[in-house]
């Protein structure tokens, strides 16, 4: 049909310029046809075998061109659905793309920030044991060297409560050779002697 359309189509064409050709002097041998009140009728023309291939090839690749392919139509009408399915897909993949990039962010500012805090937390935690223990060490100095002190009281009592000992035998010692002594000149002098 649509075939015979373009036929009719260019054969009108044909005829027209047939007809011009005629009234500038041409020839329109071969041609035989009519324009009615324009309107156009099938022109009948003696076949040529060599030219007729020639016009239907280009008639026909004339006719594919620009007629409308109903198998095209229908392969494009179901594509369009797929076609539009993959848009609506990579719109949708496009987005998840750029919401996953934000999550990604958004998970690695929280490990970056739970990172800082760990490592604050662990400094505080650092310099307070490290303070907590130059405190008991400097505790345990001050116990000490009072410990020490404490020892060297003790070795001077001791050495003092030794000394005294030491000194008070001796001092009775020496009270007793004396009274002795007094006691035998005592005797000596009762004996008269």
């Amino acid at each position: 049909m649509a075939t015979e359309r373009l036929l009719l189509a260019t054969d009108a064409g044909a005829v027209q310029t047939k007809q011009r050709a005629v009234g500038a002097g041409g020839s329109a041998a071969g041609y035989k046809g009519m324009v009615l009140g324009g309107d156009v009728t099938k022109g009948i023309r003696v076949p040529r075998e060599h030219f007729d291939k020639h016009e239907r090839r280009l008639f026909e690749h004339r006719l594919r061109s620009t007629c409308p392919n109903a198998k095209q139509d229908r392969l494009k009408k179901v594509q369009a659905r797929f076609e539009k399915e993959m848009h609506k897909q990579e719109a949708m993949a496009d987005r998840m793309k750029v919401m996953e990039e934000a999550h990604a962010t958004d998970k690695r500012d929280i490990h970056r920030f739970a990172t800082r805090e760990r490592m604050r937390q662990n400094r505080l935690a650092k310099d307070d044991w490290t303070r907590s223990h130059i405190e008991q060490w400097s505790r345990n100095m001050d116990r000490r060297a009072e410990l020490e002190k404490h020892d060297v009281h003790f070795m001077r009592r001791m050495n003092q409560q030794h000394d005294d000992r030491v000194e008070s035998i001796r001092m009775g010692a020496s009270l007793e050779v004396r009274d002795g002594v007094e006691a035998f000149e005592a005797g000596l002098a009762n004996l008269g002697l």
